[in-house]
């Protein structure tokens, strides 16, 4: 975790000076419209009474919204478009709702728009109130919508047809709000009806010609549908979800990555204290529980090449209302799929969440009637719909939900008991560092910063910080290292230093007692950053100064720890996926001004920089980020460099030392760097020189103010000299970390975009190594990266 590092979050505290992300599900008042975090929701400052609005406030608040979105549209803009599209036929709103109260939903208004030859369309406009998304997110689960209603057309699913469609804060739209002109489809929702038994079978015998339709066209990715640069449709990220709670993920090449991924991020929401924080602590153990099912391939109980693929188009909020109907009962269209998703096919044809009570299509008598191949999955249990946990639920239901998922899981609840499942698995994941438990995590962490405090001289850490700044006086505060604010990372504690007119800076201590590293390298490790820093000053690159450090093995070094003092640098980490478009580019762009002033500093040999005698000298390689190598190098050839890599991989990987899991996949990729990989980069090479490396540039390594400009780049730990092709070819920033872990190859479009504004700015020699392909990339930056599953490794080596 970088230093001023901030978890992705929906909304903010709405409490003032407070900066910790507010709860999603029980954080909201509906009273004050404003959103609080665990610690302010039932404080002091927030003064409602904790209690639902009554009918005529929720409707006033109700009318007030909706007042104010009318207000944003620009009706004779969206009138003259809606003409325009049909010929110049003249069209008005529909004065009867001019509010579109009539056909709202949880997140959409409908404007009625009639032509007068009779034909009616609807502008599908999203409400804007204080539980909407940011814009940036909204703009892309309406262009998946979009995506999916075109998609739908192509292949013949009786849906409502997409005229056009415009984006919120987009300059080309002149209609002042996002929108979307669609059919209005004739019908009811199925859900204000009441069918009779055989009027349900006629609905269900007509949804499952649809979904027999939907299973004719495969993808080969999970995802939401989008347009690419070109308007051509294609699996992108995951949309959202219906619940409001997942950041875009994905796309992925098989479930256990799908799934896995979808309970990591829940996973990474309580320990946020952004969901749950009534039960944290049982929620996380349930979900690190559903975490490892979806790991061993049991959120599929039919077929394990499933997982696999190929994947299918599913309408994500299916409860019946998506269904229209008429008179006889025949549908008419489905509607609202927003939030829709590729998925694989026992999620897409079987027993989903919100479809429990239509027992007759999910009993598999309406495939069967219609002699689908998809009986099967109507066959299968509803796994997939009780392992998709809910939200804003009491301990007692949410521990109701969980004795069913054990029984899924399990076979049985007979012998289950809550308390000691959860002893033991409090002991079986002890190591886990996000684990919210007061008693376990939380007193570990505690314990760890409590023991390297006592260590610290104090006295002498402000007297060697006083020397270094013309003698000004300081004080010594404790940095937060647990929850949410917290400065700490994983292999570093970050303390403050202020002086008496008010400069601070961080000192950066390395968590020796948290970690296996020999401390030697540790001090390579806080020698070498403090040296690549101390060059960096001589740069145009914007990192922090850097004013001294200590060893803890040097007996001049009173302080009793290793540390470094560095200037504190405003900003706040970058975030590529709470960017949009426009703001992503404006750091790239500022990346590739980076990337073009690393380029005027080459030196000769590949290693991680060192002081010798207030020189810069070449020296060791400072290990790598996953910190599973020693020092190593210099290297005078990238050949050397590459192979060298390698084979000590190679050798550690036969001593039984890394990727115990599964040691046959690594060594083999690992052999393929040596014995092929190695010489197509080492020829990529225009001259004999090196470049300086940020090896964990994933993004969060960059701090930006609010306007994405950029403030510094942080943590240069690992920081080596590579060649040029890894030094300028694509990198973690601009990559789909999900691509990396399959077969799929290729540039993203971030890395064409930056290549180009390496050539646009003057640079084509750098345009071309990051134009290249994404070999460097793999091998070099990505690698077998910790974490990854013995199905994900398979997938990465079939890229080559």
């Amino acid at each position: 975790m970088p230093l001023h590092s901030q978890s992705s979050r929906f909304w903010t505290c709405s409490i003032a000076d407070c900066s910790k992300p507010a709860v999603i599900d029980t954080g909201h008042c509906e009273r004050c419209q404003s959103h609080f975090c665990v610690q302010h929701r039932e404080s002091a400052q927030h003064t409602c009474k904790q209690e639902p609005l009554d009918d005529a406030a929720w409707d006033e608040a109700q009318t007030k919204e909706l007042e104010s979105l009318r207000g944003n549209v620009n009706d004779n803009q969206l009138l003259e478009l809606a003409s325009r599209l049909r010929g110049g036929i003249g069209c008005a709103f529909d004065s009867s709702d001019h509010l579109g109260r009539s056909r709202m939903g949880g997140m959409h208004i409908h404007l009625r728009i009639v032509f007068v030859d009779g034909t009616v369309w609807l502008a599908r406009i999203p409400r804007v109130n204080s539980t909407s998304f940011a814009d940036h997110l909204r703009n892309q689960i309406l262009e998946s919508e979009c995506a999916t209603l075109k998609w739908l057309e192509k292949v013949r699913i009786t849906a409502p047809r997409l005229h056009h469609y415009g984006r919120q804060n987009d300059e080309l739209n002149r209609v002042g709000v996002a929108y979307m002109l669609i059919d209005e489809l004739p019908g009811k929702p199925l859900t204000q009806l009441q069918p009779s038994e055989q009027e349900n079978r006629g609905v269900y015998a007509g949804l499952a010609e649809i979904l027999s339709t939907l299973s004719s066209h495969p993808f080969e990715q999970i995802g939401s549908l989008a347009f690419d640069s070109h308007g051509s449709i294609h699996v992108g990220t995951v949309a959202g979800d219906r619940t409001g709670t997942l950041s875009p993920i994905g796309p992925f090449s098989g479930a256990t990555q799908y799934y896995s991924k979808w309970a990591e991020e829940y996973l990474r929401l309580i320990s946020d204290h952004q969901l749950f924080t009534n039960y944290p602590v049982n929620a996380y153990l349930i979900f690190r529980y559903l975490h490892n099912l979806a790991i061993e391939g049991k959120f599929n109980v039919i077929d394990s090449s499933l997982d696999l693929g190929p994947f299918y188009l599913k309408h994500m909020d299916d409860k019946g209302d998506h269904i229209l109907v008429d008179d006889k009962f025949n549908i008419t269209g489905i509607i609202d799929w927003s939030f829709a998703r590729i998925v694989p096919a026992y999620e897409a044809f079987g027993p989903s969440l919100v479809t429990a009570e239509m027992s007759d299509i999910y009993d598999g008598n309406a495939l069967r009637a219609n002699g689908s191949h998809l009986t099967r999955f109507a066959d299968s249990t509803g796994r997939v719909r009780r392992l998709t946990f809910g939200m804003n639920m009491t301990w007692a239901e949410a521990l109701l939900l969980f004795k069913g998922i054990i029984t899924e899981s399990c076979g049985s609840t007979d012998d289950f008991e809550w308390e000691t499942w959860r002893r033991d698995r409090l002991v079986e994941w002890a190591d886990d560092g996000r684990l919210l438990d007061d008693e376990a995590w939380g007193k570990t962490i505690t314990d760890e910063i409590t023991g390297l405090l006592a260590k610290i001289n104090v006295q002498a850490l402000r007297e060697v910080a006083t020397s270094l700044n013309t003698g000004k006086g300081c004080t010594f505060t404790p940095g937060q290292y647990i929850g949410s604010g917290a400065i700490m990372g994983c292999a570093n504690y970050h303390a403050w230093l202020t002086f008496n007119d008010g400069e601070k800076w961080i000192v950066r201590i390395p968590r020796v007692p948290f970690s296996d590293i020999p401390s030697k390298l540790i001090e390579y490790l806080v020698a070498s950053e403090y040296a690549t820093l101390k060059f960096l000053e001589i740069t145009k690159i914007p990192a922090a100064k850097v004013f001294g450090y200590g060893l803890a093995s040097d007996p001049n070094n009173l302080v009793g720890v290793s540390y470094l003092f560095m200037e504190a640098i405003p900003g706040t980490p970058y975030q590529a996926l709470d960017a949009n478009p426009e703001q992503r580019e404006h750091v790239l762009s500022q990346v590739a001004d980076i990337l073009i002033e690393i380029s005027k500093h080459p030196f000769q040999t590949s290693g991680s920089l060192l002081l010798d005698d207030g020189k810069l000298v070449m020296s060791d390689v400072a290990s790598d980020r996953f910190v599973s190598l020693g020092q190593y190098g210099p290297y005078d050839t990238a050949l050397d460099y590459f192979t060298s890599i390698a084979e000590q991989h190679l050798d550690i990987i036969a001593d039984g030392q890394e990727y115990f899991e599964y040691p046959k996949e690594a060594y083999l990729f690992y052999r393929i760097l040596r014995d092929q990989a190695a010489a197509k980069l080492a020829a990529r090479q225009k001259s004999n020189t090196f470049y300086l490396k940020h090896v964990d540039d994933k993004g969060d390594h960059i701090l930006i103010d609010e306007n994405y400009n950029i403030t510094g780049i942080i943590d240069w730990q690992f920081t080596r000299t590579v060649p040029a092709c890894e030094a300028f070819g694509p990198s973690l920033i601009t990559a789909n970390l999900n691509n990396l872990c399959s077969k799929d190859w290729g540039l993203m479009d971030d890395d064409m975009f930056l290549a180009r504004q390496l050539e646009t700015k003057g640079s084509a020699d750098l345009a071309s190594y990051m134009g290249a392909d994404e070999l460097a990339r793999r091998f070099m930056m990505f690698g077998l990266a910790s974490g990854l599953y013995h199905n994900e490794v398979w997938g990465f080596l079939k890229g080559f």
